[in-house]
């Protein structure tokens, strides 16, 4: 299940189905049996289905139309939509009242949200926050409409809210419903789709936004079935244990709408947070890289230091000429033994304690035998010297 709450706004004119289609929706699929079921999330929202079901059904007398929401009151219901016993999202429906909705967009230049009345200003930031607009539309407010200043005015204010929404808001999903099918099916009859009896009866509302498939079209009876009023007046009023057609698709729409959200809401999220870790990382790397930085500035003195502490010690300890020093020139029997170097770069002759000082291995002869003393180059110190160096200062940086 998705945690997202999706918003759904039933907007459209007064007359146009909104309040019956919504409490027809909610009543037929608050029951198991269907592909789709609703779960009212709030006790408002069960008691708005079920008193206006009842009413439609005349299950405490006899079957009326539901009142239209009344001006300046909005209707936010909850319900959690499962498919299939599955939970898939918890939608939040939003039925506002006719008259606002023509206030909001029935002029020819768009109100600021600071120069709306609170009604409008509501209404406004519902369908702002709505990921998903429905729009219902009664057909006779266009093809029966006699009075062709009224006509004009049901168009003009459609294709303001179209226009203006999808404009504004390209990311949202948007339906327009016809409600009452069941009258106009010589319509759909004539014209093969409902997208084209939109285009052909309200082509400035519908026809840019259909074509750019910024706009869906169904159709929906919430009521198909109707009598006359036995109280009198020749009022049609809804017929008892009436039957509805298009609900299952108009909800599966909804349902496939909203997953489709909140999957893009949960991409968006994991994106997001990647985008979050990298900029950590590379917070972290940076902070990681300034701290050694200044390790390494204050360990500069120290290696430097070490450096040529190390090279004065090797210096001292590891002459430039290696050094045959301090030999011994008592025999066994302490008597003292003169040397006889066989070099003649080495010259001159030197008694016990004398040094000699090579450049190469010589062999130095004694009475009691012969010894072969190595003696390394002169660069051997030198070597020694550079790598005892550098070793204290690497340790030091």
């Amino acid at each position: 299940m998705s945690d997202a709450n999706t918003s759904v706004a039933f907007i459209g004119t007064e007359g146009s189905g909104k309040t019956v289609l919504l409490a027809t929706l909610a009543s037929r699929f608050s029951e198991h049996g269907s592909r789709h079921h609703m779960r009212a999330a709030t006790k408002k929202t069960e008691q708005y289905a079920r008193r206006a079901f009842d009413q439609l059904n005349g299950e405490y007398g006899t079957p009326n139309w539901v009142m239209s929401t009344d001006p300046g009151v909005m209707w936010e219901l909850e319900w959690e939509i499962l498919v299939e016993d599955n939970a898939v999202c918890t939608c939040r429906m939003i039925d506002a009242a006719g008259q606002d909705f023509r206030q909001l967009f029935g002029g020819d230049t768009a109100l600021q949200e600071e120069q709306l009345a609170p009604p409008q200003r509501q209404l406004y930031r519902s369908v702002q926050n709505a990921g998903v607009l429905v729009l219902t539309v009664n057909l006779s407010d266009f093809v029966a409409e006699e009075d062709p200043e009224r006509r004009l005015t049901n168009e003009w204010t459609l294709r303001f809210a179209i226009d203006r929404i999808l404009k504004k808001y390209p990311q949202k999903r948007a339906l327009l419903v016809f409600t009452g099918m069941n009258r106009y099916g010589e319509y759909l009859k004539k014209h093969g789709s409902w997208a084209e009896v939109a285009k052909e009866y309200l082509p400035g509302a519908t026809k840019a936004a259909i074509a750019g498939k910024r706009l869906d079209v169904l159709a929906v009876s919430a009521v198909n079935e109707t009598e006359l009023d036995p109280n009198g007046g020749g009022q049609l009023i809804p017929r008892q244990g009436f039957t509805s057609t298009g609900l299952e698709e108009l909800l599966g729409w909804i349902v496939r709408q909203v997953q489709v959200i909140n999957s893009d809401m949960a991409l968006a999220k994991l994106q997001e947070l990647e985008i979050k870790r990298q900029q950590e990382e590379a917070v972290a790397q940076d902070r990681e890289l300034k701290i050694n930085r200044a390790v390494r500035l204050r360990a500069l003195p120290l290696a430097v230091g070490a450096f040529f502490g190390a090279l004065l010690i090797s210096y001292l300890i590891v002459p430039r000429f290696q050094q045959l020093s301090e030999w011994k020139t008592e025999d066994q029997f302490g008597v003292q033994t003169k040397l006889e170097p066989r070099r003649k770069d080495v010259k001159g002759d030197w008694w016990g304690t004398k040094t000699i000082t090579v450049d190469e291995p010589v062999t130095v002869r004694v009475k009691t035998g012969e010894r072969q003393v190595l003696v390394g180059l002169k660069s051997a110190g030198q070597v020694v010297m550079a790598v005892i160096a550098f070793g204290a200062a690497y340790v030091c940086y």
